[in-house]
């Protein structure tokens, strides 16, 4: 899994440290368009990414490889936390980026993975994935307590800390949506309270913020891939 966007965040053209707050209504502009509609697939998904990330010719040329070769209905995260409450065009512009490919890289991860047909290329991309995703989740965290701020800050008082906060949980989210998807065939699949203690160095207490999603939406797909691994994995001999 390839985080390009997410980690243009915190090491490229997207460090919102960096990022010239002048142009506002062009922001503005581009955030109308996209609207407030949720997508339904995720080729609308992609191409409200690539409306917002106009001005950042590099990372639309990458979304636009990413485009899958049909529409597939987006499932929602069986994973949520409560993520801290965009104040302005610019934090409402970040946040729009951030939940959005946080959405599309499960889906688009759930939709590989299903396709593989031996155990060994479903745990292969699973821990890959996971890899990727928690070396991100903690150059996020090093960030975030190198600029003195609290992690666990509901209420963010600046663009910086906002996104930084909302990154990391949406980096926490996509983490455990990705685990579930494989956890049948994982070894040793992590806690949740293990990995803010022992994988990011967070509080205990830190932990009981996110929460399993129980929707008939997420329990049909999952159930759906499930029994397709399983179908898949049941015609060869491990």
């Amino acid at each position: 899994m390839e985080i390009k966007i997410l980690n243009s965040i915190i090491h490229k053209e997207l460090r919102p440290w960096l990022f010239e707050t002048k142009n506002s209504n062009a922001i503005s502009s581009r955030l109308s368009k996209v609207g407030n509609v949720a997508p339904q697939f995720d080729t609308d998904l992609l191409s409200q990414l690539n409306m917002l990330l106009v001005d950042f010719p590099d990372l639309t040329k990458w979304l636009v490889k990413q485009t899958p070769k049909s529409p597939n209905k987006l499932i929602d995260h069986s994973f949520e936390i409560d993520l801290p409450e965009y104040s302005d065009v610019y934090t409402k512009f970040y946040k729009t980026i951030i939940t959005g490919e946080t959405l599309r890289l499960y889906n688009a991860f759930f939709f590989k993975v299903s396709q593989y047909s031996e155990k060994v290329d479903i745990v292969y991309h699973t821990s890959l994935a996971l890899k990727s995703i928690k070396a991100l989740l903690l150059d996020v965290v090093r960030e975030l307590l190198s600029r003195n701020y609290d992690p666990n800050e509901s209420n963010p008082s600046d663009l910086v800390s906002f996104v930084l906060s909302l990154l990391r949980r949406e980096l926490t989210i996509l983490y455990f949506d990705v685990q579930t998807v494989g956890i049948d065939h994982l070894e040793y699949p992590m806690s949740i309270e293990d990995f803010y203690i022992l994988e990011l160095g967070l509080s205990k207490s830190l932990s009981t913020e996110l929460k399993k999603v129980a929707t008939v939406n997420n329990e049909s797909s999952q159930n759906n891939l499930a029994d397709v691994l399983k179908s898949n994995i049941g015609r060869i001999s491990l």
